[in-house]
């Protein structure tokens, strides 16, 4: 119930704010969403107006739910990769291979990458399955294998179009490498940095404590950076975002199962 009032006193606090501003609010375009909240629909009072929570809000292009789960998102995107793939094959006898696979880049693999480090890592075996699944048949179209005679692994490195789990470790990486590079005032910045410390000897190397003991979540990004932080070379954190990326590219496996 506290938790309520302040909600409230919030957007109380907001609208004011905006009057104040000469600003009015779109109560058609305003909505709000309570993570980790279930049961009976909460009302705000936006300017005489009711707005009830949402169980599925989108933040630039982002997909959340209340219960913080990623089906909503992970269908969207299977939904576009779907229709781009359809597209895929109509146009397969018409272009060639590097125009095939710059669509490829352009319209899958940007659909499937964005803002993958906040959602990839968290999504359950089988919506994992489904993305790799669908993203290894495109894939396969590009390579014009409709027998299934190439492997998973054969193909990513045929066509040199990273497979899902590649991808995912990539945009952790440059994530990573972004924190250390700008650090931001920022909570999950702050965790990180709580949960690590710098080495005297090779100052911008960081070291991750050891927290296996707790309960910390296989997936959870405090796990994953730091099994990454553990292969990067300490002086890579030096270089700009370009050439990282570019090094990152080079020793990362185009497929990685």
């Amino acid at each position: 119930m506290a938790s309520l009032n302040d909600l409230k006193e919030i957007a109380k606090s907001h609208i004011e704010w905006l009057n104040g501003l000469g600003m009015v609010i779109n109560k058609k375009k305003t909505e709000f969403i309570i993570f980790g909240y279930s049961g009976m629909k909460v009302d705000l009072d936006f300017g005489g107006e009711k707005i009830s929570n949402s169980d599925n809000i989108k933040i630039l292009g982002v997909q959340f739910q209340a219960n913080l789960k990623w089906s909503s998102h992970v269908n969207k995107v299977i939904k576009k990769m779907s229709s781009l793939s359809y597209s895929l094959r109509v146009l397969n006898c018409l272009l060639n291979r590097k125009q095939h696979k710059n669509i490829i880049n352009s319209h899958v693999i940007s659909q499937l990458s964005y803002a993958l480090p906040i959602w990839g890592a968290n999504i359950s075996h089988d919506e994992n399955r489904r993305l790799s699944s669908l993203m290894l048949k495109i894939v396969r179209l590009h390579c014009r294998d409709f027998s299934n005679i190439l492997s998973d692994r054969e193909i990513c490195e045929l066509t040199s179009i990273r497979s899902l789990t590649s991808i995912r470790t990539l945009a952790d990486c440059n994530l990573l490498h972004k924190f250390i590079k700008f650090p931001m005032n920022s909570e999950i910045t702050l965790r990180l940095i709580q949960q690590t410390s710098f080495s005297a000897r090779y100052p911008n190397r960081l070291n991750f404590f050891d927290f296996s003991y707790k309960k910390i979540g296989r997936t959870s990004f405090i796990n994953r950076t730091k099994k990454i932080a553990e292969r990067i070379p300490f002086e890579w954190l030096n270089l700009s975002m370009t050439t990282f990326k570019k090094k990152m590219k080079e020793i990362t496996p185009i497929y990685i199962p």
